[in-house]
C-alpha cells in the first residue's frame, strides 16, 4: 500500500528505480558507506565521479565511481574500465548501485571492482531505518521482471502515488477497446511500463510514474506522414508539443498532454494514420 510522505520527510518517496535516483541517493548516504570518501567531482564522462578516501587508514586514495541502477549494466563497460584501470596505478574502483545483480562470471573477470548496492546497505540496518529514507519499497521479487503479471504487479503498485487525474487517463489507455489497439507489458528493470500498438505500429509507452513516450523515430517512414500525423495529434489534442518531433523520441507528463480521458479517442484516431 502506498504510503504518504508526513511528518517533514526528506527523502524518496519511491524506492529508486534510475540511474539519476542511485546518484542523489549515494549523496544521502555518503555517511553511511562501508568507507569514508570526499566526492572530488561529478560529471558525464566515463567514470561518473571521482572520490576520494578519507579514512585514517586510506591514504587518501582515488576512487573512481559509477552509478547504474543495475550492477550488472557495468559489463557494458569493461573495456573502457580496464583500459583506464591499467593507466590509473592504485586507483580504486567502485560501481554504486541500487540491485547488485552481477553474476559470479562475470565479477571474476573484474578484479578489483568493489560493488556497493545501496538497497542491501539500506536493508542491513532494517526496516524501519530504510524506511526513514526510502518510503516505499516494492515487496516483490527484486529481480528482472520477465513475466507480464511481475511487471503490470509492479505497474500497478508504482502508480498508486499519481494523481487521479493521472490515474484515470492512465485506466482509459490500458483498457481502451478496440481490436486494433494492442497493449504490451514490458519487461523492463527499472519504471514498469506498457507500449501500446495501433494497426501494428508501436505508438507510444505508459509508464508508471505519471508520463508517456512517443517514439515518432521509429515510426514508419515517409517522414511526411509523420509530420502530418503529429500535426493531426496538435490539432486532435489541442497541444503545440507533438511538433517538430518526427525524427525524436521524447516523453512529457500525462497531463500536459491530455485535458481527461475523453481525449484517448481522437489520440487513437490521428494515430490510426500512421498504418494508412
Amino acid at each position: 500500500m502506498y504510503r504518504h510522505p508526513v511528518n517533514g520527510f526528506r527523502g524518496f518517496l519511491w524506492e529508486p528505480s534510475t540511474e539519476q535516483d542511485v546518484v542523489v541517493l549515494f549523496g544521502l548516504l555518503l555517511n553511511e558507506l562501508p568507507i569514508a570518501v570526499a566526492v572530488s567531482q561529478a560529471w558525464t564522462p566515463f567514470p561518473d565521479c571521482i572520490a576520494i578516501k578519507t579514512a585514517p587508514d586510506a591514504a587518501m586514495q582515488v576512487v573512481h565511481v559509477e552509478f547504474e541502477y543495475r550492477s550488472s549494466s557495468f559489463w557494458s563497460h569493461r573495456s573502457e574500465w580496464r583500459q583506464l584501470a591499467l593507466a590509473g596505478g592504485s586507483a580504486g574502483w567502485w560501481v554504486v548501485c541500487w540491485h547488485d545483480d552481477l553474476d559470479n562470471r562475470r565479477r571474476q573477470d573484474l578484479p578489483g571492482l568493489e560493488v556497493i548496492s545501496l538497497r542491501e546497505l539500506l536493508v542491513k540496518k532494517g526496516r524501519p531505518y530504510a524506511e526513514a529514507i526510502v518510503l516505499n519499497w516494492y515487496d516483490g521479487d527484486p529481480s528482472d521482471p520477465i513475466r507480464p503479471k511481475d511487471v503490470e504487479s509492479k505497474f500497478d503498485w508504482r502508480s498508486q502515488g499519481l494523481s487521479r487525474a493521472q490515474q484515470r487517463i492512465i485506466d482509459r489507455l490500458r483498457h481502451f477497446d478496440s481490436a486494433d489497439y494492442a497493449l504490451e507489458w514490458l519487461p523492463r528493470p527499472d519504471i514498469p511500463c506498457f507500449t501500446v500498438r495501433i494497426s501494428g505500429v508501436e505508438c507510444f509507452k505508459v509508464s508508471a510514474n505519471g508520463t508517456i513516450a512517443f517514439p515518432c523515430h521509429r515510426w514508419p517512414e515517409p517522414l511526411d506522414r509523420r509530420t502530418a500525423v503529429l500535426e493531426k495529434l496538435a490539432e486532435a489534442l489541442g497541444n503545440e508539443w507533438f511538433k517538430g518531433r518526427e525524427t525524436k523520441k521524447k516523453s512529457c507528463e500525462l497531463t500536459y498532454l491530455f485535458r481527461g480521458p475523453e481525449d484517448i479517442e481522437p489520440l487513437v484516431e490521428a494515430l490510426r494514420k500512421l498504418s494508412s
